[in-house]
């Protein structure tokens, strides 16, 4: 199984997007992962999926200096 979205980052010190997945006993792993600009178009991503349960979070990580200007953008989630 896959996951396909198309995000947006853009801006002057813009942090990082993750996809990560939860399991049952809380173990934590990153699936997908981009940090800092991106530029102005949208990017589109495809990540597959482990079998199993699981719950699957987009994490956004805001750039250390709150005073500056950023957009994060997600599209076609599942």
């Amino acid at each position: 199984m896959q996951i396909s979205f198309w995000y947006h980052m853009n801006g002057i010190g813009i942090g990082s997007l993750t996809l990560a997945m939860s399991e049952e006993n809380g173990s934590e792993t990153k699936l997908w992962e981009k940090e800092g600009r991106q530029g102005p178009s949208w990017m589109q991503a495809t990540v597959d999926l482990p079998t199993g349960t699981y719950v699957v979070s987009f994490i956004f990580i805001p750039p250390s200096i709150s005073r500056l200007s950023v957009i994060y953008c997600l599209n076609d989630g599942i």
